[in-house]
């Protein structure tokens, strides 16, 4: 008898970790600009289910303690380290239960986000049905579920490859047998340098695969894509629609040609859920991050400009010059880390993304935004105003630019006695080679910045922690004691991670 889910999560954790588009922060700004009012950030109720070890809402919780929140599973191990960690951090406004989301009902009340990553195509036709009743009948009014799920037709070479290791593991009853004898097949596969480009490009894949992924998502018993009609149609038998996606640049075909982007516009025939699912076929998607709402909730399909004013916003974009022209009208062109591009001739925009740039990873507001270009902007009119939201909204939907609905609660400048996340100072301790910053991001970090991160909990200056570094030993790469400069630097990089708090 094969082990049971709960059991095999208990065994072989599925390691947690924060799911940036998941966050209320950056949930809030994609449902204003289609017209919702949601709960904000800093009041709000937010259901995890198959939270894990809590890594994606402990962080939440760590910031917004305004706010409540619960996050349920079914293994027994990762909710008792969970729990362990918020009673590290002292946090009352977060708890976990080891449950069943078949057991879930309404007397734990209404949520205003309901999340739900890496469970919907994993589990059982029947638990599919019980996350869509749970978001049905626990979400608030103007409450926004996040689902993230597998979608043909770009997962139909990796359901086959999980056929595959099925087949192969048959009869393997412990979970490292199974993970063995799957890396074997794929060894197999590899070696035999296949025809197809397609099963190609899957395999190599697979290197960067952990053993725990493999294991939890290609060899579980469940393991269903859906195409995203079918997604959205089974949203809507419970009360739901489809809102947008939490990545709201991969909803936009500006990247396409033109002559496909009329196709596309006429395929879809006004139904936004026909325009994605053409969108999926296009792009061979194989995975998505959905927000559901209520279906009595209006959407305005068109997003407005407006409600940018009263966001905060943040670039990685840079632009390909070293020097680029910003006064005159000269084209300069910006590119960001997902591949995205912008070509502008616009002096206040070309100012506005260098300002960003500047600014990162620190969010700024869109008054301190206007502020800072003033000089770049010879009308000050409502109109021009106006003008600029459109332009950052064209930017946002090219993924050139991020809107928040929080201000920064980090400070990128050292301060006196630096005190970094207390999350992320925990998992320091714990000695995890990836802490989560405040933006809700992970940053990869060696052992000796893992020991200072603990270090940095706002008692010392930066004299007394170099002090302390020698007094235990701690050494450079070369083995020769760490110098002052060198503590400087470093502490740095960890207020430019978006690690040190405000």
């Amino acid at each position: 008898m094969t082990a049971t889910p709960q059991f095999i999560y208990d065994q072989v954790p599925y390691e947690g970790y924060p799911i940036t588009a998941s966050h209320p922060d950056r949930i809030i700004p994609v449902a204003r600009l289609l017209g919702m009012q949601p709960a904000p950030a800093t009041n709000c109720r937010v259901l995890e289910l198959g939270c894990g070890d809590g890594a994606n809402i402990l962080p939440m919780a760590a910031v917004l303690n305004g706010s409540q929140f619960v996050g349920i599973d079914l293994a027994h191990n990762p909710i008792v380290k969970a729990t362990g960690m918020a009673r590290a951090l002292g946090l009352g406004n977060i708890r976990f239960e080891q449950m069943n989301v078949m057991d879930l009902d309404s007397g734990c009340g209404e949520f205003d986000y309901i999340l739900a990553h890496g469970l919907y195509s994993w589990v059982p036709a029947a638990v599919r049905e019980k996350i869509m009743s749970v978001c049905q009948s626990l979400l608030s009014r103007n409450g926004i579920a996040y689902i993230s799920y597998n979608v043909y037709p770009g997962c139909h070479v990796r359901k086959m490859m999980s056929g595959m290791m099925r087949y192969h593991t048959e009869g393997a009853r412990e979970p490292q047998e199974q993970i063995a004898k799957a890396r074997e097949l794929l060894s197999f596969l590899v070696s035999g340098k296949p025809d197809s480009p397609a099963l190609t490009d899957e395999l190599k894949q697979y290197r960067e695969r952990r053993d725990y992924s493999i294991l939890h998502d290609d060899l579980s018993e469940s393991n269903d894509p859906v195409y995203f009609h079918e997604f959205a149609a089974h949203a809507g038998e419970h009360g739901l629609q489809f809102l947008a996606e939490a990545d709201f640049y991969e909803m936009q075909p500006y990247n396409l040609p033109a002559e496909t982007r009329e196709k596309l516009t006429a395929f879809a025939g006004g139904d936004p859920v026909r325009f994605e699912q053409y969108l999926d076929f296009l792009k061979n998607r194989r995975f998505r991050k959905t927000l559901l709402c209520r279906k009595e909730v209006s959407i305005n399909r068109t997003p407005a400009s407006d409600p940018i004013r009263e966001m905060y916003i943040t670039s990685v974009a840079r632009a390909v010059s070293s020097n680029p022209d910003i006064r005159s009208t000269k084209e300069e062109e910006f590119r960001g880390t997902k591949g995205g591009a912008l070509r502008t001739g616009h002096p206040v925009l070309k100012a506005a993304v260098v300002q960003l740039g500047k600014s990162w990873p620190e969010p700024i507001s869109f008054d301190q935004l206007m502020d800072a270009i003033a000089e770049y902007r010879d009308d000050f009119s409502e109109e021009s105003t106006g003008t600029f939201c459109e332009m950052l909204l064209r930017c946002f939907m090219a993924g050139m630019v991020e809107l928040h609905a929080l201000p920064a609660n980090f400070s990128t400048v050292v301060s006196d006695r630096p005190m970094a996340f207390d999350y992320a100072r925990l998992q320091a301790r714990n000695g995890d080679p990836a802490v989560c910053n405040l933006r809700h991001t992970t940053i990869e970090m060696d052992a000796a910045s893992l020991h200072l991160l603990a270090l940095l909990d706002g008692t010392r200056d930066v004299a007394a922690i170099h002090k302390h570094l020698l007094e235990i030993g701690l050494t450079a790469g070369n083995g020769r004691a760490i110098e002052l400069r060198e503590v400087q630097e470093n502490i740095k990089k960890v207020a430019q991670s978006a690690l040190q708090m405000a």
